[in-house]
């Protein structure tokens, strides 16, 4: 837990170059002595610090990698599919306009999800609507978190 906070926290202040190493040290543990929904977890901030990162080209690979991995741990829940649904169509989006779509429809997908008592867990791990918000009014996601 301490290495994905440490990781979530760079992410927050968008140095992405730290959240990655600190990410990793959690999908790369080989002893799996790390808690199975932080795995899970880690996995889905993984494809969003290569998408900060404009890692297009890593990312439909690791969309592959990560629903291969998750469908492999447990069914795919609500809010894992809308996110790899959302990534995939959001690399493929060539103009800003379209991006934008793109994010409103996905932040509007997750409000809906957050209201099912069976997916309001993974909002404790990531505040995902922040996030979207900042993609939305292009401020950076730490400013959005403050104002909240």
């Amino acid at each position: 837990m301490f290495y994905y906070n440490i990781a979530y926290l760079y992410f927050g202040i968008g140095d992405y170059e730290n959240s990655l190493n600190w990410n990793n040290k959690i999908i790369n543990d080989k002893e799996l002595n790390i808690r199975e929904d932080l795995q899970c977890f880690s996995r889905i901030l993984n494809l969003l610090i290569h998408y900060e990162l404009k890692n297009y080209e890593l990312i439909e690979y690791i969309v592959k990698s990560t629903r291969r991995y998750l469908s492999n741990k447990n069914n795919l829940s609500k809010f894992e599919i809308t996110v790899l649904n959302f990534l995939r169509k959001l690399i493929s989006a060539s103009k800003e306009e379209e991006k934008n779509y793109i994010f409103n429809l996905w932040k509007k997908e997750l409000r809906n999800i957050a209201e099912d008592i069976l997916e309001i867990k993974v909002f404790e791990y990531f505040d995902f609507i922040s996030w979207l918000e900042s993609k939305i009014e292009g401020k950076k996601f730490q400013e959005i978190v403050k104002r909240k």
